[in-house]
């Protein structure tokens, strides 16, 4: 996991004012350059980190590249930006230069024409001293800086108390000892920084033993679905629809005896007839209506219909 650290070294930098010919317009116009340490190596700084010149000498020889193809990485922008691009519209002075000599790392800047490197001519010229610090990613292990990239450099003060600087905020973001210290950053194979986000409190990296637990109570307590539980349910199920059944039925047998209900039959009335004399003879079978046997019939088949609906109630 890597930081965003600043380091500054002020010994042996100043600012020199020098007359150049503007090619453009060909009039001559004054230059303020920045010039001197850059950087110290392998050797410890004022925040306590020391950066081995391996390190140095393969940052250097890579960043003439951004020299070479006027990256916006050459510029430098005004105190401390937390963050790894540089923005062009803030920025206050252009490296041209940079090299090792003996244990520093040498470098040369020019202040641009805005308003705001205008006035740092302006501070310049009332002997206002200003400095650079260091912009890279990296990591610090025991007080060796690990895997640096350098971005670019920046113009800070130059105040009495050095940790003024270096401690305290940075863009809301908290910085201790020159690192930025809520922002993470790695650098993929092709030498690309990238910022890391942070995980979310629920993700699973985040989950302790205490979380786990209380999840396994949680589903300790939950009522447990047994056989025992399902045959009933069923059983259950089975008796609302028998009984559901039987009133169908009970209802639909009545239709049934309603409709199957024969209609009253007239009495019949024997004519009458002239007196005659008495016969004795025995008397004669009289014989029932047609109407009559079909009511009965009728009635019977009323009869075998509903002892057939109650059988098969009493079978479910």
């Amino acid at each position: 996991m890597s930081s965003l650290i600043f380091d500054s070294d002020t010994q042996g930098l100043s600012v020199v004012k020098e007359e150049e010919i503007n090619e453009a317009t060909g009039k001559s116009e004054k230059k303020y350059k920045i010039r001197g340490i850059f950087s110290t190596i392998g050797e410890k700084n004022r925040n306590g980190r020391t950066y081995p010149r391996p390190l140095w000498e393969r940052n250097v020889a890579e960043y003439q590249n951004e020299i070479k193809s006027g990256s916006i990485n050459t510029l430098m922008e005004y105190e401390h930006p937390a963050r790894t691009e540089v923005d062009p519209m803030k920025a206050v002075s252009k490296i041209t230069k940079l090299w090792i000599e003996g244990q520093y790392v040498m470098g040369e800047a020019v202040l641009l024409d805005n308003p705001q490197a205008n006035q740092l001519k302006s501070l310049v010229d009332n002997d206002v001293k200003i400095s650079v610090s260091s912009r890279g990613v990296g990591s610090v292990k025991n007080g060796i800086v690990e895997s640096f990239k350098l971005i670019t450099y920046d113009v800070v003060p130059n105040p009495s108390d050095y940790n003024a600087t270096m401690n305290g905020m940075c863009e809301a973001h908290r910085l201790c000892e020159g690192i930025v210290q809520d922002k993470t950053y790695e650098i993929d194979k092709f030498g690309n920084i990238i910022e890391k986000l942070k995980e979310p409190e629920n993700s699973v990296e985040n989950i302790d033993e205490a979380n786990v637990n209380n999840v396994e109570a949680e589903i300790k307590t939950e009522p447990e679905i047994s056989d025992v539980n399902i045959q009933e349910q069923i059983e259950n199920s089975l008796k609302s629809f028998k009984d559901s059944l039987k009133e169908d039925l009970k209802n639909s047998l009545n239709e049934i005896k309603e409709s199957l209900k024969p209609e009253p039959v007239p009495e019949v009335q024997p004519e009458e007839s002239e007196p005659v004399q008495e016969q004795v003879q025995e008397p004669e079978q009289v014989q029932e209506p047609e109407e009559i046997k079909e009511s009965i019939t009728l009635a019977q088949k009323q009869d075998a219909i509903r002892e057939l609906f109650e059988n098969f109630l009493q079978k479910i």
